[in-house]
């Protein structure tokens, strides 16, 4: 690259509004009449929580993917309590953010609370773990005393459902509902039948916590936490246990001390532990609990437990929470394909379908973004979204398979933004996190809307949007929704600034990814202006929405970071990178380029997915491109700094389907099956990097469909190539998009033709009246490339 350069002139002319009308033009393209053919018989497949493979995600894929971070035990679809194991962590410096590692061999509890892969630690609140014996010495000073070996050969996990055969002969079985979790313990006889319950477990500091013994069969206990990415996030959980059979003896810990008959403790590591049996018992003991989980008090707590009334009935329950995942993962049928396929795609379902999680309790009760005590009444509230990375991928599904719990979540950020004054981003309980760059918020409701999802205040959304978007300001706590917002309306790019930085979590200065993201979120407010008849707010966010210009290097035709006096780096990108060395102390590998969070100007140059035609002609036209794209993809999955695709983190995951902008579908159709063959796995660590609550997953369910969501904010799919012989998306109003592709297996990625409704077809994506119709789609597939097929540039997707 060329160094020593100064300024440049300002930002390049941005979008006409004669682009309007070709935008209007190339959104009718394409579109297909309804067909009947859409109502097609298929086959069904019953039982399809058999085909998930909870161990997914528990491991590590290695240097580049890392601990993927998913965890094994039970849920249910976007429940509140995720009853799962925690295991010791080989590196206490970095702990696993699902609590459980595939390579360790021994449990330290049981913990109500988990998020999905993501990138920090988070919860693992209230720690259950069976012991065969009196505890003299406290697990707060000694916890190791207390862990349990144990054999995978031994462990069985389904949705809904966690067993586990422990040392000592210890069983262990848990199951969920939404809000309650219900377990059985099982002990050897003439051992002592001890439960320990750790009330200040957490994978992050603890500021309080309390247990309370109330009766002979009673245990309610808090704990404040929280502090997610290291931000001054905290939480306050709360837990009942109802035990169906009396507790013989019980004490309690605080720090050091074991106080034997205790019935209170309260302080920063406390817990309790019960005794159920006598050590000259000739009989085995099964202990049974039912346990509640809030967020607003412990009464919440007992409410909720009350409400589920799963009377100790672990079948019952886990039998329902497989009844529940079945009926959302039915909702994308697949037939053909091997088994290893069929577990891979089921199991990035299930991921894709955890999270956001439920926050309010039974009935209607949360605390909200103000600290105080609301009641959501048309919907439940939501909590957990990992705004950045979900976007682009996993919302755009919800809103064809769970509608209904989407616009829940969609009507819980405008709650979080009326009590907290802002939208926020990667919202954790009922705080601002600040985590990630992007105002993703936008992003989000902006894909709700526009693939149907529009059961909730799109007028108030539009106008929370727009403050974000325009007002500079501060919130709860020093959050501020867009760092940079001042900067960015003046110059049109965030300039390069360290402080910038320590508000989007970022390891490096971020002002050019950051400028990526505001120019996407814009084209976001700017779709559902345009959707609401709002034309003036409409043309003002696209015209922003083509800010990403402003970073084009004109010599080297990348995306580069760029200062507020206009200039673009001296000798860039020499000495830019973050070495890896800056972050040995945490064990943390480096992540990123001068001016990117998470990548690098290589990886960040393809970021414009609202006007992918614009990029495309501005680096040179589509030979360039795709002679750019072709070595991009030599190498996948190469980390954050590289010259080449990252498949495992977020900005590169629109990157494979470029391929069908520049008239290479064949390239697209190869990159997206190498990438799900070599790097999502029926194995532990089967993802290329951190699921982030259903990120990486919920690509991996498109790529194996064979179509897209590429540009956020728009119901467009692009088109790649199914993995099976049939698939029925079925959607919300009972309609469905059929796929058949009879030669569809592994070494036939290729199309070579297409019919839509019986109709032969040369696009490369699906308009938004065919996403909304339902349609039937006939592939015929071949191992060879076919560079003939839907080559124009008329076959290519539309660009804004």
């Amino acid at each position: 690259m060329t160094e020593g350069r100064g300024t440049v002139r300002s930002s390049m002319p941005l979008i006409a509004l004669g682009l309007l009308v070709i935008l209007l033009s190339s959104c009718s393209s394409g579109r297909i009449a309804p067909a009947n053919a859409n109502k097609a018989p298929f086959d069904p497949v019953t039982g399809l929580a058999d085909y998930v493979n909870t161990s997914i995600g528990t491991g590590s894929g290695g240097k580049i993917v890392g601990d993927v971070s998913t965890f094994p035990g039970a849920d249910v679809p976007f429940g509140m309590v995720q009853w799962s194991p925690d295991t010791v962590n080989p590196n206490p410096l970095q702990p696993v953010a699902g609590g459980y590692l595939y390579q360790a061999h021994t449990i330290t509890g049981l913990s109500l609370n988990h998020l999905s892969g993501a990138g920090c630690a988070q919860y693992g609140n209230f720690s259950f773990m069976p012991y065969p014996g009196t505890p003299h010495v406290s697990p707060a000073s000694d916890p190791s005393k207390y862990y349990a070996s144990f054999s995978h050969s031994n462990e069985k996990a389904s949705p809904g459902y966690y067993r586990v055969y422990l040392k000592d002969h210890i069983s262990v079985r848990v199951s969920a509902t939404t809000r309650t979790g219900v377990g059985m313990f099982g002990f050897p006889a003439g051992k002592p039948a001890t439960l320990l319950i750790d009330t200040s477990a957490s994978q992050t500091a603890v500021a309080g916590s309390a247990v309370q013994v109330r009766g002979n069969d009673l245990i309610t206990g808090w704990v404040t936490t929280g502090h997610f990415c290291s931000s001054d996030s905290t939480y306050t959980a709360y837990f009942a246990a109802q035990f169906k059979q009396d507790f013989t003896s019980f004490g309690t810990w605080n720090g050091p001390a074991v106080n034997q008959g205790s019935r209170n403790a309260q302080g920063t590591s406390t817990g309790v532990y019960l005794n159920f049996g006598h050590p000259t018992a000739d009989s085995p003991v099964t202990v049974n609990v039912d346990v509640g989980l809030s967020y607003t008090s412990v009464a919440g707590a007992l409410a909720n437990l009350k409400a589920a009334a799963d009377g100790w009935n672990i079948k019952r329950v886990a039998t329902a929470a497989t009844r529940k995942w079945d009926k959302m993962l039915s909702r994308i049928q697949v037939s053909g394909g091997t088994s290893k396929e069929k577990t891979v795609f089921y199991t990035a379902l299930y991921h894709s379908l955890l999270f956001p999680s439920v926050f309010s309790d039974a009935n209607g009760e949360y605390l909200g973004f103000d600290g105080k005590l609301h009641t959501a009444r048309s919907a439940p509230q939501y909590t957990n979204y990992s705004g950045w990375d979900i976007y682009r991928s996993e919302i755009p599904l919800l809103a064809l398979i769970a509608p209904h719990q989407l616009d829940g979540m969609v009507t819980s950020l405008l709650r979080d933004a009326s009590q907290g004054g802002w939208l926020p981003r990667w919202p954790v309980a009922n705080q601002y996190t600040g985590i990630m760059g992007g105002d993703s918020a936008d992003l989000i409701i902006a894909d709700a809307y526009a693939m149907g999802a529009r059961s909730f205040n799109a007028a108030q959304a539009l106008q929370d949007m727009v403050k974000g978007a325009t007002l500079p300001g501060t919130g709860p706590d020093g959050y501020v929704e867009r760092p940079g917002l001042a900067e960015y309306l003046k110059l049109g790019w965030v300039p390069e600034s360290a402080s910038l930085a320590k508000q989007t979590s970022s390891t490096t200065q971020d002002s050019a990814s950051l400028t990526l993201e505001y120019a996407t979120d814009d084209f976001g407010i700017y779709t559902l202006a345009k959707s609401l008849g709002q034309n003036a707010i409409a043309r003002q966010f696209l015209a922003r929405s083509g800010n990403w210009r402003n970073l084009l290097d004109p010599v080297d035709s990348m995306i580069v970071p760029r200062a507020a006096n206009g200039a673009f780096p001296s000798g860039w990108p020499a000495g830019s990178f973050t070495l890896a060395k800056a972050l040995e102390s945490v064990h943390i590998q480096g992540v990123g380029q001068m001016g990117f969070q998470e990548g690098d100007s290589a990886q960040y140059t393809w970021a414009v997915p609202q006007d992918i035609a614009g990029l495309v002609q501005s680096i040179g036209g589509r030979q360039v491109a795709l002679h750019r794209l072709s070595q991009f993809f030599t190498h996948l999955n190469a980390g954050p700094i590289s010259q080449y695709d990252w498949a495992g983190n977020e900005p590169t995951l629109e990157v494979p389907w470029i391929g069908d902008y520049v008239g290479a579908p064949w390239l697209t159709q190869k990159v997206t099956h190498e990438i799900v063959n070599r790097f999502y796995t029926d194995s532990p660590g089967g993802e290329p990097g951190n699921d982030d609550l259903g990120a990486m997953s919920s690509w991996a369910v498109w790529a194996m469909m064979g179509m897209y969501p590429e540009t956020p904010g728009t119901s467009t799919l692009v088109l790649g190539s199914p993995f099976f012989a049939k698939i029925r998306l079925t959607l919300p109003d009972g309609r469905s998009i059929n796929i058949h592709a009879p030669d569809a297996g592994i070494g036939r990625p290729y199309v070579k033709s297409l019919s839509v409704n019986g109709h032969s077809y040369n696009k490369t994506y699906l308009s938004s009246n065919t996403v909304r119709d339902g349609a039937s789609l006939s592939f015929t597939l071949s191992s060879n490339p076919d560079r003939s097929w839907a080559t124009t540039p008329s076959s290519a997707p539309p660009s804004y």
